[in-house]
């Protein structure tokens, strides 16, 4: 009796699941309007806005520029002064000092 009763159930179930998916053409026809997000906008009763989030990156690079060029008595620097550390040829190096990446909303004045 226990497994008709199970059976049974079962097949309720299956049949009530089955017939809630059925496709059904909607009652409604709804239609779609896509506008960009200004300041002034006409909005209607039973209207839906959605807007995806907008950042702006303002991206700043500062750089440091080396240029190293030997004087004209750097060949006598460590005989005569006993200096070591000399510049002996021209070279230029680049670094970077500061990386700097704020971010904004661009509907806000900032």
């Amino acid at each position: 009796m226990c497994r008709k009763a199970g059976i049974l159930i079962l097949i309720l179930t299956g049949s009530i699941f089955f017939a809630s998916c059925s496709l059904r053409k909607p009652s409604v026809t709804s239609v779609t309007t896509i506008k960009p997000l200004g300041d002034t906008m006409k909005v209607n009763d039973g209207s839906l806005i959605y807007a995806l989030p907008m950042t702006v990156f303002n991206i700043t690079v500062e750089f440091q520029h080396t240029i190293e060029k030997p004087g004209p008595y750097a060949r006598y620097a460590t005989d005569m002064l006993g200096i070591k550390d000399i510049i002996s040829r021209e070279s230029e190096k680049w670094a970077i000092s500061k990386i700097c990446v704020p971010t904004r909303s661009p509907l806000r004045k900032w």
